[in-house]
């Protein structure tokens, strides 16, 4: 009884924290579900934070002396991690981009553009290798320009392998990092293969000499 318990508990927290696999959208998937990928859902692999500014300046007087003022309005949009998307369909789908919406449009357009690249130097096949990232540091977004932030990652790297350091050294040890740079990679829930045999059955009428 108690190990039963155990398993429902566990299937309820999985059920409630949402657990769910990703995996890249590869040149296979878009060769293979070509018509059909306004159907898809897409998510982003990483966090995707986009600043825009605008700046607006208004001549006034203060105290009887005149006065410029500007304001800059800074927005900040962010996109989590495995965000809900869909295919952006008023673009053209193209095998080497695809742009995907992540939010209801605006004034302007609030599409994200994957690009597709070479993930492996030498695929086993064609389309395999091809994965789908976003690694542009500017974007019009909304009908502005913006800038886009990535999410960055240490990695530590030990002087005794290699004489080779992107970064700064870690005072706080003798170790030296590199800086990785997390593009977001366009992603997909696993493909299923649902395998189904229909079986038919006819009897037959045997045919007749004609006289």
């Amino acid at each position: 009884m108690k190990s039963r318990n155990t398993l429902t508990m566990l299937l309820l927290l999985l059920a409630l924290c949402g657990c769910r696999s990703y995996v890249p959208f590869t040149g296979e998937h878009y060769k293979e579900f070509k018509t059909c990928l306004s159907e898809f859902q897409f998510y982003n692999s990483e966090e995707i934070r986009i600043e825009c500014s605008s700046e607006m300046e208004e001549s006034l007087v203060d105290n009887n002396a005149p006065l410029i003022r500007k304001n800059r309005n800074i927005f900040i949009i962010t996109i989590p991690r495995y965000t809900l998307g869909i295919l952006d369909i008023k673009k053209d789908i193209q095998d080497d981009m695809l742009y995907v919406q992540f939010e209801p449009a605006g004034e302007g357009e609030r599409v994200i553009p994957f690009i597709k690249i070479q993930k492996h130097q030498r695929p086993a096949q064609q389309g395999f290798g091809e994965i789908y990232q976003f690694s542009d540091p500017k974007l019009t977004y909304d009908g502005k320009s913006c800038n886009i932030i990535f999410r960055q990652k240490k990695i530590r790297v030990d002087e005794e392998n290699t004489t080779v350091y992107v970064g700064e050294k870690d005072d706080k040890s003798d170790k030296h990092y590199v800086v990785k740079t997390l593009y977001p990679i366009l992603s997909v829930s696993p493909t299923e293969l649902d395998e189904r045999t229909y079986k038919s059955h006819t009897i037959a009428p045997g045919v007749r000499v004609e006289k």
